[in-house]
């Protein structure tokens, strides 16, 4: 709750104004109602409630204009005399003693206000204690405590002459958990008559024991026939006393029978009007029909002088006139001539606005809320002569279909809250019936036109009975599964057109207990089914359930569409998204396993350039130069690694020429004969006119090398393993059931093994680095990696085909040549590594490397220069490019990269002398324009025969 809740009862407004009007007739009450958010007809409607809020506003504004700080308490002691509390205080007057009355408090308190709960007890024969507690999130006043205890005040007046007195022991308001009051009062004269004639009679006892026992006998004799005749007219007064009071209270409790009659015949008519509108409209069969009957109903049993009924057009763009009563003709040719536009965001109008919000409306009176109508609705209501009206939107499942309204325009009875709620019930049950109604109209219709549809549909069509039994099949159905209708009519679905099986007899039990459940609702299902000839086809069936007269399930009507190639197109697009999802997966593994192969490459470059540096000098006889070959080993494997993962990312360039993939096959084939176990056989099945392919012949054997090893591993008992090569031509329809394969014309390499083959999950994580089946130490997890990266770099597309059991299959693409290449190799001239005195410009973000570059070409004679980055190398290469005869350029830094800063190196001398270092490949268009700038390249990580042989061959160029 918050203090926005409504929880105070009307009655409680009801009761200041009242106060107000005895009290401060001059006070405009309308004003201190408006002042304070409560409309006025709210006092009327015991349905209504206003927040805490509201009654800040109320005591606000009363204070101010009474002048009087104790109003609260005061209009309390006032609810006694109220009629405020209606049948509420008759009831309450007819439990006869103030004791059962206050403790009736908790009960009674709560039909004033939900915002505190009220605990009641007795503590004695006149005083009761109450305690009070402000629901969470209501922020109480003191004032509702002083108006509170006014009221308690009150209660005694009901039965003694005087209030009743409150003691105020702890309250919420001072830091108290709870607010507690001790209520006393004074003794009703039954009371106290009772009290006389008990004592009379105690009287009368003794002087008669007295007189039994002789003492002084005349006096006693004399008062004890003078208490006896005293108490009898105590009895007879303390009698009249109680009958009068029964007297009172069977009239209270009569008038409080007659109202709750009143209101109970309200809520009859009600309940009925709603019984008898689902009554009267399940048997119409026209839509503009309804709303008439409706109307009508609501003439009979409600009390309001005028009800009308608008609904939306088909295309839900005007409101038009349906219906109504209480109307003079000259108003209802009005009505019928008016239209209000629902295609007018900007209008303002209530209609519109109630349809298109959903929104009821109560004005009691449309002059004091002219502010909040448009004017066409102000002209609207005075052609009308309406005064004040209800307007509630016709809504089913969200859908608004029309407006009801009502007004009062003889009666001029206050709507309220109450009414509004009822019209809200039945614009409810309106809103259904017109559903109801025009999806029975549709029904009609189809059934009208069943005959011609089911004899020219291109559909299944077929009805049975609960048993399964075929009682009609139309010419489509027996076309499409193969059966004449004299050898399918009267025979059982199930070994027809679905298989005899346990699991056919449980989905048709699941499709009559639904169909029963949800009668109303069309059901829905694909289903695989068979055809005569044995073949499965998928079929989209909807169900109708058929009822006999009686109202049990007796045949069921299914209409069915084949979608066995839409189910394929499904089932292919759902191969492509994962296809596409593992493409992507891939793409993003590579690039990772790029970036961690180049930033490794960088710390490898330090630990084998140190070492390399160590070892200069050094002769075999070293007592050190063991150990360091033993690093420059490791490092050598290290950058192995990394040139694997390099591999698999893309970023080294293969060394593509032209390649008979035969002559490769043979070569790993004899290879792999003398180190696979000789019980798996290996078998070549080679195509004689074979394609030249472009690729690296080293690549391809660590392919075929990989895949044999694997193909080892899956066959530890033995078996085969082939290798097929073949011309084949990748069309557009392959292309597009394969991510990343392009048409054109390729050679296949196919390795096959008779192995154990691999799980589906298995299979999907194959080519990523690092993900491996075999024991720990038995592998790297990089040669799948590295396969995909090789054909990926070749421009080809590699698949795989293995299920457990049934061996694997690698499919591997490579593009066919389009003009054989020169296969003229170059003859590579070993140049002696010598010293220099040139300067040398070494630039690159690693400090580890710059280290050990400086180290290494200064012992040789070199006089270096070094810079972190891009800017820094073009700052000093700007003011020294005279005295620089060669730059050594990284390729991969931040700020500015390699190839930006090799262009600014140009700007200022075209003819410098560049040699470009990096863990990459150089590519594409970077390579190109590499080739045309710069004079060299190094790949990362370099050795010192390298380094020393690039520098000495771009110097002396």
């Amino acid at each position: 709750m918050d203090d926005n809740t409504p929880v105070y009862s009307s009655r409680i407004a009801k009761i200041y104004v009242e106060f107000l009007k005895r009290k401060y007739p001059s006070i405009d009450t309308d004003y201190i109602l408006e002042y304070a958010g409560i409309p006025t007809y709210a006092l009327h409607d015991q349905g209504y409630r206003f927040s805490q809020n509201q009654a800040n506003l109320l005591q606000e504004i009363l204070v101010k204009e009474t002048g009087n700080p104790d109003i609260s308490r005061e209009a309390g002691r006032y609810a006694a005399s109220s009629e405020a509390f209606g049948v509420l205080k008759q009831y309450l007057l007819g439990l006869i003693t103030p004791n059962a009355m206050y403790l009736l408090m908790e009960k009674a308190y709560a039909t004033m206000s939900k915002g505190a709960v009220v605990k009641t007890r007795q503590i004695g024969p006149q005083e009761v204690e109450i305690t009070c507690r402000p629901e969470p999130g209501i922020n109480e006043r003191p004032h509702q405590c002083e108006n509170r205890m006014g009221m308690f005040e009150s209660v005694g007046k009901f039965f003694t002459r005087n209030q009743a007195k409150v003691k105020h022991l702890s309250c919420y308001h001072k830091g108290d958990k709870e607010c507690r009051y001790i209520i006393s009062w004074e003794k009703t004269p039954t009371y106290i008559w009772r009290l006389i004639r008990n004592y009379s009679f105690l009287l009368f006892l003794l002087a008669l024991l007295g007189v039994i026992l002789r003492f002084q006998v005349v006096p006693l004799a004399i008062l004890g026939l003078s208490s006896l005749l005293f108490a009898a007219f105590a009895s007879y007064f303390c009698l009249y006393l109680e009958n009068k009071e029964l007297h009172k209270t069977i009239q209270n409790q009569g008038d409080a029978a007659k109202r709750l009659y009143e209101e109970m015949n309200i809520r009859y008519n009600n309940a009925m009007l709603i019984q008898e509108i689902g009554q009267a409209t399940s048997s119409i069969m026209g839509i503009h029909e309804l709303p008439k009957t409706v109307l009508q109903l609501m003439e009979k049993r409600l009390d309001f002088d005028r009800g009308m009924i608008m609904l939306a057009n088909r295309e839900k763009t005007r409101l038009l006139f349906s219906g109504g009563y209480g109307y003079v003709r000259e108003q209802e040719d009005i009505l019928r001539e008016t239209e209000f536009h629902l295609d007018r965001p900007q209008s303002k109008g209530v209609f519109v606005v109630a349809f298109r919000d959903q929104k009821p409306f109560l004005v009691n009176d449309i002059m004091n809320n002219a502010k909040n109508l448009s004017e066409r609705s102000l002209e609207f209501a005075k052609q009308l002569e309406a005064h004040s009206f209800i307007c509630v939107p016709i809504v089913y499942e969200k859908e608004t279909l029309g407006i009801l309204a009502v007004d009062n325009v003889t009666t001029k009875r206050p709507l309220t809250q109450s009414d509004l709620s009822l019209l809200l019930g039945v614009a409810s049950q309106t809103a259904l019936n017109m559903v109801q109604t025009t999806s029975f109209q549709k029904l009609q219709e189809s059934e009208e036109k069943y005959r011609d549809l089911v004899e020219n549909a291109n559909s299944i069509i077929l009805r049975r009975d609960t048993d399964g039994i075929i009682t009609f099949i139309n010419e489509f159905a027996q076309k499409f599964f193969g059966y004449p209708e004299d050898e399918i009519i009267g025979k059982n679905i199930k070994g027809t057109i679905l298989p005899d099986t346990e699991a056919t007899v449980e989905y048709l039990k699941g499709l009559m207990k639904e169909l029963e459940r949800n009668p109303a609702e069309q059901l829905v299902l694909e289903r695989e089914n068979r055809r005569r000839n044995g073949e499965s086809v998928w079929i989209a069936w909807t169900f109708r359930p058929i009822f006999d007269s009686s109202g049990h399930l007796s045949e069921i009507l299914s209409i069915g569409n084949d979608v066995t190639e839409l189910k394929r197109a499904e089932q292919e697009k759902k191969d492509l998204e994962a296809q596409l999802v593992g493409a992507q997966k891939m793409e993003a593994v590579g690039t990772l396993a790029g970036g961690i192969a180049h930033d490794f490459n960088n710390i490898l470059q330090a630990i084998f350039g140190y070492t390399q540096i160590l070892m200069l000098g050094k002769d075999e006889n070293h007592p050190d130069y063991k150990k360091l070959a033993a690093i420059e080993n490791s490092a050598q494997k290290a950058s192995e690694l990394t040139k694997r993962l390099l591999i698999f990312s893309r970023k080294v360039e293969s060394q593509l020429r032209p390649v008979d993939l035969n002559h490769d096959v043979l070569q790993v084939s004899t290879m792999l004969e003398r180190t696979i176990p000789k019980m798996i056989e290996i078998r070549l099945d080679l195509a004689e006119d074979l394609s030249i392919v472009k690729a690296d012949s080293v690549q391809l054997e660590q392919i075929m090398m990989n895949l044999g090893v694997n193909a080892r591993d899956a066959m530890p008992t033995g078996g085969r393993l082939s290798f097929e090569t073949r011309n084949v031509y990748l069309d557009d329809h392959f292309c597009s059931l394969n991510v990343g394969s392009i048409p054109g014309e390729y050679v296949l390499l196919s390795v096959s093994d008779t192995g154990q083959g691999m799980e589906k999950e298995v299979e999907e994580h194959i080519f990523e680095p690092f993900f491996t089946t075999k024991e720990l130490g038995k592998g790297t997890g990089l040669g799948l990696a590295m396969v995909y990266g090789i054909v990926k770099n070749h421009g080809g597309y590699i698949a795989c085909d293995s299920e457990p059991g049934r061996g694997t299959t690698f499919n591997i693409y490579l593009p066919v040549v389009e003009e054989e290449a020169s296969r003229e190799e170059r003859s590579k001239i070993e140049l002696p590594i010598g010293r220099g005195e040139e300067s040398i410009l070494l630039v690159d973000d690693e400090e580890s490397i710059v280290e050990v570059g400086r180290e290494l070409l200064e012992s040789y004679g070199y006089a270096v220069m070094t810079a972190s980055d891009g800017e820094s190398a073009l700052e000093v290469y700007s003011k020294k490019y005279n005295q620089i005869d060669l730059v050594i350029l990284d390729l991969s830094m931040p700020v500015m990269g390699g190839q930006q800063c090799l262009e600014g190196i140009l700007k200022i001398e075209p003819e410098a002398k560049v040699i470009i270092a990096s863990g990459y490949a150089v590519a594409g268009n970077t390579r190109d324009s590499f080739e045309h700038s710069a004079k060299g390249f190094i790949s990362k990580p370099y050795n010192v025969s390298e380094i020393l042989k690039t520098v000495r061959e771009v110097l002396d160029s």
